[in-house]
């Protein structure tokens, strides 16, 4: 998700006098917890392997960058002296830019649902202070007409902000469907609202036809190491 957001900010400021290149090179990093317990402050060791990476990116071509860790991580010697670094090509206005590659790392929202329906279907969500947030419609590829796990993007739930110390709940809304006289009864078994320092699950069945019943979350803070 992080990374996509970069992206996008890449693709806004990037012009013909003004240069903006997002590396890759942290989005594998991990602490290794054999040489370090702090996921906080990386160490010498970690440091290393990191500025190995910040390094390795702009020399390599943007197809070839990657985020690499291993212990045989070494640094990639430029093959032409007199070369240029591997930069994104300048641009006349920054909306003219192509779009930032999306990626399934960023899937913020994941439902499982044991009914399907054909009918319009949001999910609210809301804080101990009730402050809300709403997902865009979520069956509008008629993905919901089937049984199993969905994935949506950050693009679907965009504005929610929550923090992990708050209390979160969340019910389910659906509207008939054009030309339809009833609802159809649509079941989800769990809902997981998924953000970079915690993830908000819940796990009981919970069917609607219309407007649901608030469901409370639970929290399950997302660690480093």
């Amino acid at each position: 998700m992080f990374e996509e957001i970069l992206n996008e900010l890449a693709v806004q400021f990037r012009s013909l006098t003004f240069g903006v290149e997002v590396m890759p090179a942290l989005r594998n990093f991990r602490v290794d917890t054999r040489v370090s317990d702090d996921c906080l402050h990386p160490d010498n060791h970690h440091n290393s392997k990191i500025g190995k990476n910040l390094w390795n990116n702009p020399v390599s071509p943007a197809a070839e960058r990657k985020s690499y860790y291993a212990d045989d991580l070494e640094i990639i010697c430029p093959q032409d002296p007199g070369g240029f670094l591997h930069f994104t090509k300048p641009v006349e206005k920054a909306g003219q830019a192509q779009s930032p590659p999306k990626s399934d790392e960023t899937v913020r929202l994941i439902i499982k649902n044991d009914e399907t329906s054909n009918d319009y279907i949001q999910i609210h969500f809301k804080n101990q202070n009730d402050e809300f947030c709403t997902t865009r419609e979520l069956n509008s590829d008629s993905r919901l007409k089937g049984k199993r796990v969905h994935k949506y993007p950050y693009e679907i739930v965009q504005d929610c902000y929550f923090k992990p110390e708050d209390t979160i709940e969340f019910r389910l809304e659906t509207q008939r469907a054009k030309g339809k006289l009833d609802y159809d009864e649509f079941c989800l078994t769990s809902v997981n609202l998924i953000f970079s320092r915690v993830t908000f699950i819940a796990s009981q069945r919970t069917c609607v036809e219309g407007t649901g019943e608030w469901i409370t979350m639970k929290a399950a803070p997302v660690t480093c190491g």
